[in-house]
Order: structure tokens, then sequence, then C-alpha cells
């Protein structure tokens, strides 16, 4: 990740940490603008290490590069304040331009995970849409009709 990030020349990493203790510590002594790290972490989960960073660090933006391309663990990340979403077949491309829009506080969604999320707006599943009427205050023959519209 180092040598692929290390090719922009508009980019610096200023380094890297296995687990949560590791990488708060190195934040302490650190500046830093953005936080590359997965949602699978060992000790203690990107979820909770999310949360505690944010405390910390509020400063700090942060991207979650993860194999998860689910939409619950997308919204559960974006809702713990994290800046980026990204799968990890993203790009180089596409993650250098992620970092850089993170660093000006712009959120961004890798286009693997944007397209994945289309689908199932397009072509929800059963699951989905069962999902989507239980967590929506009209009913079931007012959500078809306003997919219908």
């Amino acid at each position: 990740m180092r040598s692929l990030l290390e090719c922009d020349k508009e980019l610096q990493v200023v380094g890297e940490a296995g687990v949560r203790q590791e990488l708060l510590n190195l934040l302490d002594h650190t500046p830093t603008d953005v936080v590359l790290m997965d949602v699978n972490m060992p000790v203690m989960d990107g979820f909770e290490t999310l949360q505690q960073l944010k405390k910390l660090h509020p400063e700090v933006a942060v991207i979650v590069l993860t194999m998860l391309d689910n939409a619950p663990t997308l919204r559960r990340m974006m809702e713990s304040v994290a800046i980026g979403y990204l799968l990890k077949d993203t790009g180089k491309d596409e993650l250098c331009s992620a970092i850089k829009l993170a660093v000006k506080g712009t959120p961004f969604i890798s286009s693997g995970m944007s397209i994945k999320m289309m689908q199932k707006v397009l072509h929800p599943s059963k699951e989905d849409e069962a999902e989507q009427t239980k967590n929506s205050r009209l009913s079931k023959r007012e959500l078809e009709i306003l997919s219908l519209i």
C-alpha cells in the first residue's frame, strides 16, 4: 500500500499501524490528515476503532478500505463518520483521488461500491424489499406505488 501511495507525488505516507492502540499512539505524535483503515482489525474491530479515533482525533479524515461490499457495513461506517468507503479492488488513481478529496472534507464511495448500490436500487432482491418495507413508514402498497413512479 505504501509503495502504491508513494507513486503520487502529492501524497506522503507518515506511518503504518497494525492494531488500534498502535494507530492511536501514532496519531498522538504524528500530524495526519487521512487514515486508511480496514473494518476487520485484530483486537478491536474497525467500528470501535473509528469511534475511538474520531473521539480523540476529530480532525483526522478516515477512509475505510475493505472487502466488505454490503450496504449495512457501508451505512454503519458512514454513520460512524468515515468520510470514504473504498473496496480493496479500488485502483490506484481512485484511491489517490479519494485521499485528496478526504483532505478537503469531501465524502467518497468507490465506484465499485456505487455501482453495487445502484444495482440494488434498480433491481432489489426480495430481502432488500422486505428490509425497505420494515424500515419504512410507508405501507407496502405505498412503497410499490412510489417505485412505479
